[in-house]
């Protein structure tokens, strides 16, 4: 995820460059290193969610490892009753042995976190996103987007985790909001 966000980032940077230096304009350097962030955590949230589950290495029988990228296209599962994920991870009832109430955990703190930056790069790049409706329905088409095209490519589509993004990103807003009426207080108590 980190590589290809970098990756993305990079990509992005060199294309408004080239840009810039066709139409020969300058570049507002501090937008511009929002805009290549915002670029970088699409392409990394993209890499992490969008892709089809993979196997990348396989054991022989001589005991050795070999890359096999393939890629396991499988039906996908889905659970459309909200909170069902959510009660399954928070208890450890889960599926996976031992570590499922450390994993449930874990798959919970990263489907509420994940969605964050997304609450704070909206009001910040978009004039339609400083309202916090807008913020809202953004989060929600995304996440929805999102959980679709992982069931289509055979991952689990979850409410659960359409709840936990939404939430996130109004995390990240509420936080992006309270950042700058706080810069704001402390601007104005300067000028006195």
């Amino acid at each position: 995820m980190a590589l290809w966000a970098i990756v993305g980032g990079i990509c992005y940077a060199l294309v408004r460059w080239i840009q810039a230096r066709r139409r020969r304009c300058e570049l507002d350097f501090p937008k511009e290193c929002k805009r290549t962030a915002f670029a970088a955590y699409i392409v990394g949230i993209a890499s992490r969610s969008l892709a089809p589950e993979a196997v990348l290495w396989t054991e022989s029988r001589d005991g050795y490892r070999y890359i096999n990228i393939r890629m396991i296209l499988r039906e996908g599962r889905y659970n459309l009753i909200p909170f069902r994920t959510l009660w399954a991870q928070l208890t450890g009832d889960l599926p996976l042995g031992a570590d499922a109430a450390f994993v449930g955990r874990v798959n919970l703190l990263f489907n509420l976190l994940v969605f964050v930056p997304l609450g704070i790069f909206l009001p910040m790049l978009f004039r339609k996103g400083q309202k916090w409706y807008s913020v809202l329905c953004i989060a929600a088409v995304t996440s929805v987007s999102v959980e679709v095209i992982q069931y289509l490519i055979g991952r689990t589509c979850d409410i659960d985790d359409v709840l936990l993004n939404v939430a996130g990103c109004m995390i990240g807003y509420a936080a992006y909001r309270i950042a700058r009426y706080v810069l704001k207080a402390r601007d104005s108590l300067e000028m006195i």
